[in-house]
């Protein structure tokens, strides 16, 4: 993907910043400059130096000759690491020279900002939105971008890493023209993006919030910008504008002063910045991915079973709290049937109704006077439930695993004891979902359900005794 440079919008008209931009139109532009310029500049605008090179393409109104320096130095290997990661190709010309952030050398690009971990020896590109909002500052990133704060993705740590992706991902769904920015850069975007944290449509502005940067559509026509275009503001520019580079890292130098503040790197101040509530929407689990959603707005059915809420149950106002794990199931079994005799048939030419495909539907799991599921919709019949161990042990974790040939979203396992999914994998007869169950002695039932809840396909009986 090309890259291009230009004034980063916020929610006002634009006045400084650099950015890529993306559209149709703007693209062509784009490609057409860059490559009838790159050459010359190449030789006229940056230079080798001692240790790296130097870059004067950021000077803004500075003297020629002015700018930034990149440089093995003191010990970091910046220039190298810079190289290493694409240079100007993919991280775009240095914005400012070095500074010590959060105890360690730190260098701002416009695409990102790179700092030196002594700790474990690397350059890494920094998470600088999520450091932001750990910082106090998603009030500011709404306020200036239109950027909602991240979903509670606490829980990635139960999902491998493929549904990882694909849960944060899923975010990208309320743009395909973001969407088509995030992931045409040319190179994993996870790697100089990061991964999606969440999502928000503002009306006029459509907007993605990445850990390394923010992505803006614009959906309707402004001074700066025509509907369809997609900024992507990177993380060094956002760090620049919430004030954290320290001033004098920021002005432009002559290669000699530069290279000595190389040397000697300013500080950064971290002014404090009110907090916010401290509540987070939870992510999607990766089988029941929802739409993006904020923190006040109820949950989606599919998303309510793995959170523990049981569809037509209010939600609490602000979702779940960002200190507390997601809700558990009520551990309190179902009440006890007593066993009845069975009636006759009624006599006459009316047969008895058969029995449902899937098996009798069990009691509602959560105690309250939520109606069930019916049986069908997107089930299959296919559907196979395995007990691992089986007998369980009471109030030790045992496992679910629920296989079948037709992966949809929105499933989810009812019963009684806490629930949670574990995993998704192949295998079986396509596709397997694991579930980790904590139960209390007993027989118990537990039924396999899709559509967010609305279809139930199979139940199972297992026994839970005491070791």
């Amino acid at each position: 993907m090309a890259s291009g440079r230009h004034l980063a919008p916020s929610l006002a008209p634009p006045g400084s910043g650099w950015l890529r931009l993306l559209s149709a139109l703007a693209l062509v532009a784009i490609l057409a400059t860059s490559l009838a310029g790159s050459a010359s500049a190449q030789g006229r605008e940056d230079f080798p130096v001692e240790g790296g090179w130097f870059y004067t393409q950021t000077r803004g109104g500075q003297p020629a000759g002015y700018g930034y320096a990149v440089v093995d130095i003191a010990g970091v290997p910046m220039w190298t690491a810079f190289r290493e990661l694409g240079g100007v190709d993919r991280l775009g010309y240095p914005i400012s020279h070095r500074f010590i952030w959060d105890g360690f050398p730190a260098q701002a690009f416009e695409g990102g900002v790179l700092h030196w971990r002594a700790d474990v020896g690397v350059v890494q590109i920094v998470n600088v939105l999520d450091w932001l909002g750990q910082q106090g500052f998603d009030n500011w990133l709404a306020a200036t971008y239109g950027a909602a704060p991240s979903l509670d993705w606490r829980d990635d740590v139960l999902y491998n890493w493929e549904f990882v992706k694909a849960r944060h991902f899923a975010l990208l769904d309320g743009s395909p023209r973001i969407r088509e920015a995030y992931f045409g850069i040319g190179a994993d975007p996870v790697t100089y993006y990061g991964l999606p944290q969440s999502a928000v449509n503002n009306g006029q502005t459509f907007v993605v919030r990445t850990q390394r940067a923010i992505f803006q559509e614009w959906r309707q026509d402004v001074p700066w910008a025509r509907a369809g275009t997609v900024f992507v503001i990177d993380g060094g520019e956002i760090l620049k504008e919430a004030g954290i580079i320290p001033a004098n890292a920021q002005a432009p130098l002559l290669p000699g002063p530069a290279l000595s503040l190389a040397g000697f790197p300013p500080v950064a101040v971290i002014q404090p910045q009110p907090r916010g509530t401290g509540v987070r929407a939870p992510a999607p689990p990766p089988d029941a991915l929802c739409p993006p959603y904020a923190p006040v707005q109820p949950y989606r059915p599919n998303c309510r079973i793995l959170y523990g809420f049981p569809p037509g149950a209010p939600v609490p106002p602000g979702g779940v709290p960002a200190t507390d794990v997601p809700p558990a199931r009520p551990a309190a079994p179902p009440p006890a049937i007593s066993a009845a005799p069975i009636a006759p048939a009624p006599a006459g030419p009316i047969a008895p109704a058969p029995p449902p495909a899937y098996g009798p539907a069990p009691a509602p799991p959560f105690g309250g006077p939520f109606a069930f599921p019916g049986f069908g919709g997107s089930c299959t019949g296919d559907e196979t439930v395995e007990f691992v161990p089986n007998p369980a042990i009471a109030d030790r974790e045992f496992s679910v695993e629920v296989s079948s040939a037709k992966y949809t979203l929105g499933v989810g396992l009812w019963g009684p004891g806490s629930i949670r999914l574990r995993e998704v994998v192949a295998g079986g007869k396509g596709t397997v979902w694991k579930f980790a169950v904590i139960a209390p002695a007993g027989t118990w039932q537990y039924t396999f359900v899709r559509d967010g809840g609305a279809s139930a396909c199979v139940t199972r009986t297992v026994e839970v005794v005491r070791q």
